[in-house]
């Protein structure tokens, strides 16, 4: 059950940057931690996840997939959004 995750590997900061999530079978809740100190918490059937960055910076960001059994699987996902100008 371990979510699959892409995006670019950049994204510009202030602008929405969008995950594609995908599970092999459906979690009970999907959270992502936009590494920035931002969390968000997903409904089961989830297919993106959008955030935008306030800053420039290299972000590390994890997204837990959680089933009935509390059984967690993650995946990690490196977002370096361009200076701001």
């Amino acid at each position: 059950m371990a979510p699959r995750v892409s995006g670019t590997a950049a994204a510009t900061a202030a602008q929405p940057y969008t995950l594609n999530l995908t599970t092999s079978t459906a979690p009970d809740t999907l959270s992502v931690n936009w590494g920035d100190g931002q969390t968000e918490t997903l409904s089961s059937s989830a297919t993106t996840a959008t955030h935008a960055y306030a800053s420039a910076g290299t972000f590390n960001v994890t997204v837990t997939a959680t089933a009935a059994s509390s059984c967690a699987r993650w995946a990690s996902r490196w977002c370096s959004p361009p200076t701001r100008t």
